[in-house]
């Protein structure tokens, strides 16, 4: 198999959204346990859904990237890229699975 020459564009945008992803989590987490300020106005109740569902959206990738690696046949990685798209992750997943 050759190597995909959009892998390292793959790689940028997959980070960056991860990495926005992770930021988000750390501001509404603190707004939610903490004295953050991060969606104040918004009940306790739905930022601890919105912490819950944005730790679901990050542990998803990190499943798929574990298993890639995993598997001696050497799956592709564009999963890992598709699992890393809010939202669109969770459909990833039931295709990869």
């Amino acid at each position: 198999m050759e190597a995909d020459p959009f892998e390292r564009v793959y790689w940028f945008f997959t980070l960056l959204n991860l990495a926005a992803v992770t930021l988000i989590f750390i501001f509404l987490t603190a707004s939610t346990f903490g004295d953050g300020s991060f969606l104040a106005t918004v009940s306790q109740r739905v930022r601890i859904v919105a912490v819950c569902v944005l730790a679901i959206e990050l542990l998803i990738p990190l499943f798929v990237y574990f298993d890639v690696r995993r598997r001696p046949d050497k799956s592709d990685t564009f999963w890992i890229h598709i699992a890393a798209m809010p939202l669109l992750n969770i459909f990833g997943l039931m295709a990869y699975l």
